[in-house]
């Protein structure tokens, strides 16, 4: 991917599909910020026991803007609860956390250094705090940011569309010699339980030369496959219609689905629209969930079909394993146009789907 692209894009709708979460993370629909549409993400901070909520491995990544709606259950005047961190490699051990935005107990959005093992944000930790737009218990709020991984970094962090924490510079946001973070978590704790933080709708962009900027307030939404397309390459594993064998929303249920053992076999499917409130789309994840089940290697391609022309994406070839794994793949642009998504390109004469391609 450029400098610039989406990461990573995550509405929970789906469960445990991409990101991994731990026993007291529950995934539901009367978590989610939206009535009646899809889920979120509650989590609680389990007393003395090193915790998250979500955790995501990516490249290495030295400047991110992100976004993401949080809804906060209680505050701790000892400790300061964390609603995201930046870490190096492992996210408790050296080397461990680099950096991270936490709310302090007046409700004030703080970026801080987190010290290995401990959950205490103290003076010394604390890189930079929001002077205005607290956040009030058990409502929700739109957070985005942009911050950098290094030991002269910045942060900027806004709430509502509302600059809560201006452009700060000159900061020390690592604890290890790398510029850069490579895990994502949501939520951490490694002592005291609170009442819980939900999260809904995240996304994680490089800011190095982005020219996307903040967001705003955007929905995650998961499409699934509703009809068989016009590539049926692949054999159902029972029945005749291939897209209800893979249109589970936990993307976990491994007893049903298609399978092939010829190179160059493709199957595409239809799948949902976007609502109609839709106005702009700035990116598209497409997730498989895939394993070889034969010896020797086998390579899956992802294909993306627009107006009866298939496209596919070289970039998105993953070496298969014996065992079922989830796999993504994240573009901004239309391959067919050349330009970026639009809801028309989603909903009309769109199928999505994967090749064997080795």
């Amino acid at each position: 991917m450029a400098a610039g692209d989406i990461w990573w894009a995550d509405g929970f709708d789906s469960g445990n599909m991409f990101g991994t979460y731990i026993t007291n993370t529950v995934y539901s629909s009367g978590n989610s910020r939206v009535s009646g549409s899809g889920q979120g993400l509650f989590f609680t901070f389990q007393d003395n026991s090193a915790s998250y909520a979500y955790m995501i491995n990516l490249p290495s990544v030295s400047e991110f803007m992100f976004g993401f709606a949080v809804k906060v259950g209680g505050y701790n005047a000892i400790r300061t609860w964390w609603l995201l961190s930046f870490c190096d490699t492992n996210i408790n051990d050296a080397p461990g956390p680099q950096a991270g935005i936490c709310i302090n107990s007046a409700g004030y959005l703080q970026y801080a250094r987190k010290a290995l093992n401990n959950c205490y944000t103290t003076a010394a930790e604390v890189l930079a705090t929001a002077t205005s737009q607290p956040l009030s218990l058990n409502q929700w709020y739109w957070i985005d940011g942009k911050v950098s991984i290094s030991n002269s970094a910045y942060v900027e962090l806004r709430v509502n569309g509302i600059t809560a924490l201006s452009m700060t510079t000159g900061l020390n946001a690592r604890n290890t010699a790398n510029n850069y973070a490579k895990v994502f978590v949501l939520g951490y704790s490694d002592c005291d339980a609170n009442p819980g933080i939900t999260y809904d709708d995240l996304y994680i962009l490089d800011n190095t030369g982005n020219t996307l900027n903040y967001l705003g307030d955007v929905r995650v939404l998961d499409l699934y496959p509703n009809a068989d397309g016009y590539n049926q390459g692949w054999l159902p594993s029972v029945g005749a219609n291939h897209w209800s064998l893979i249109d589970e929303a936990g993307g976990a249920f491994d007893t049903d689905f298609v399978k092939t053992t010829i190179a160059g076999s493709i199957d595409t499917y239809q799948y949902t629209n976007l609502p109609s409130n839709a106005i702009a789309v700035y990116g598209l994840m497409h997730g498989v969930r895939a394993a070889k089940l034969d010896a020797g290697t086998r390579t899956l391609r992802l294909v993306q079909r627009q107006n009866s022309i298939d496209y596919e994406r070289s970039a998105s070839d993953v070496n298969l394993t014996n065992s079922f794994n989830n796999y993504t793949f994240i573009e901004t642009i239309n391959p067919a146009t050349g330009l970026p998504w639009t809801v028309d390109d989603i909903n009309t004469n769109a199928e999505f789907g994967f090749k064997l391609q080795a």
